[in-house]
């Protein structure tokens, strides 16, 4: 994959790819639990977000509901997909 700064190509490696997307996941995933404490009311000390986040990966890896709600997700978007061809030809 490239991208472009200033200008310049920048060609990224598979490994630097799954880097970007980690940091960009584990920021998104603070964030969440930034806001689900507020609603809550509770204040999260900085220094506890790596924890919380680390524990909430392997929370979400182990929700089978989670993963069963995605994979039925896929196949309903890959259903209508192919039921809109059908209906357009």
């Amino acid at each position: 994959m490239k991208i472009y700064r200033d200008g310049q190509a920048i060609e990224l490696t598979p490994q630097e790819i799954r880097d970007a997307y980690e940091e960009y996941a584990t920021d998104g995933a603070k964030a969440d639990i930034k806001t689900i404490a507020e609603t809550m009311d509770i204040d999260i000390p900085e220094e506890a977000l790596d924890e919380l986040t680390h524990n909430l990966d392997i929370v979400v890896g182990d929700d089978d509901g989670y993963w069963d709600s995605y994979w039925c997700d896929v196949e309903y978007v890959i259903r209508e997909y192919l039921k809109e061809r059908k209906e357009s030809k």
